[in-house]
């Protein structure tokens, strides 16, 4: 008999029905076909995509939203049921705010690729460092007081967009002229929003980072193992990680144990290909 208290819960590229169903994909992949790479393709610029696997970490996020939404139904209904989760779903909603700009208005480019100041920038070490101005005209104003180009400073939105070309070559040449810290030292002083492309060991020492607690070591059966820490911080009941990843059926019995199995029953399921 089937329990109908029961939640099941898949991680899919394409989700479990439709024409794609059986697709077959990695991330990059999901990324294309939810639009995330359309900036891309009108900037003209085809890197190799993020260094992150924003499909398949993303699809755990909805996954436990997913499990936790389908928990709190059955304490009211009183019944289980299965969650589909599809990475190129999830991704799909996460440009509902570009997707809504295109249903709504029929404008397929967002106003933020057009302005000069939100791009990554080399600077004089041959580091890197983002300006991201979406749309404001006051930090545009601080930034060309900041670099030196007071006669910019009180263009407006529209005539940034026009001018796009010509003042991205601008601050190229300008940011080449300090090295990526100083730049973030000066620019963030004068209220610009900005901040230095780290590579990964930067990343773990920024003291930021450091403070937030981000980095933390954990007891393995090898010694102590650094791992990043649970993101979200909770005011009473502060997220530790308790133990390492587990491999594949290690607790298995202990939690058939926990649920009132006997070691006779575990053995049954075990010989019957349950578990």
């Amino acid at each position: 008999k089937i329990n109908p208290r029961i939640i099941y819960c898949s991680i899919s590229g394409y989700g479990q029905d439709g024409p794609y169903q059986d697709r077959p994909g990695h991330d990059l992949s999901y990324q294309a076909t939810a639009g995330l790479l359309a900036n891309y393709i009108e900037s003209g610029n085809f890197p190799a995509g993020p260094g992150v696997a924003i499909a398949d970490l993303s699809s755990a996020m909805f996954a436990t939203i997913g499990i936790l939404a389908a928990l709190r139904a059955r304490d009211r209904f009183g019944v289980g049921q299965y969650v589909d989760v599809s990475m190129t779903d999830g991704l799909v909603s996460w440009m509902s705010a570009a997707l809504g700009i295109y249903l709504n208005m029929g404008s397929s480019l967002q106003a933020v690729a057009r302005e000069p100041a939100y791009s990554v920038f080399q600077a004089k070490d041959k580091k890197y460092l983002t300006l991201s101005i979406a749309h404001e005209d006051h930090f545009w104003r601080n930034l060309c007081h900041a670099i030196g180009k007071d006669e910019l400073a009180e263009l407006t939105r529209e005539q940034r967009h026009l001018r796009k070309d010509e003042l991205v070559a601008m601050l190229r040449d300008a940011l080449a002229t300090k090295t990526r810290d100083e730049w973030v030292e000066l620019l963030t002083k004068a209220d610009v929003p900005c901040g230095p492309v780290y590579t990964l060991e930067e990343v773990v020492s920024d003291p930021q980072i450091l403070h937030r607690g981000l980095i933390v070591e954990v007891d393995g059966p090898e010694g102590r193992v650094k791992q990043v820490a649970h993101p979200i911080k909770f005011s009473e009941t502060p997220a530790q990680i308790r133990m390492l990843l587990p491999k594949l059926g290690e607790h298995t019995e202990e939690i058939l144990t926990s649920l009132g199995y006997s070691p006779e029953e575990i053995e049954g399921l075990r010989k019957e290909g349950v578990i």
